[in-house]
C-alpha cells in the first residue's frame, strides 16, 4: 500500500492520509487487487468463501 498509494501522494493532515488508506482498501485492495496466497482470489472473494463454508 505504501508503494501503491501513500508514497505517490503528499498529505496535509492525519485526517487525509487516514481517508485515503481507507478509500484504498475498501475501494481498491478488498474488492480488486488478487492474491497468489489466496489462489488468485481478492481478499474479499476469500473472505466470502471463508464465511459460505462455515
Amino acid at each position: 500500500m505504501k508503494k501503491e498509494e501513500l508514497d505517490c501522494r503528499v498529505f496535509k493532515t492525519i485526517q487525509k492520509v487516514t481517508l485515503s488508506s481507507f478509500e484504498y482498501i475498501e475501494g481498491y485492495y478488498n474488492p480488486k487487487r488478487t492474491h497468489s496466497a489466496n489462489n488468485m482470489l481478492t481478499p474479499n472473494q476469500k473472505e466470502q468463501i471463508y464465511f459460505e463454508s462455515l
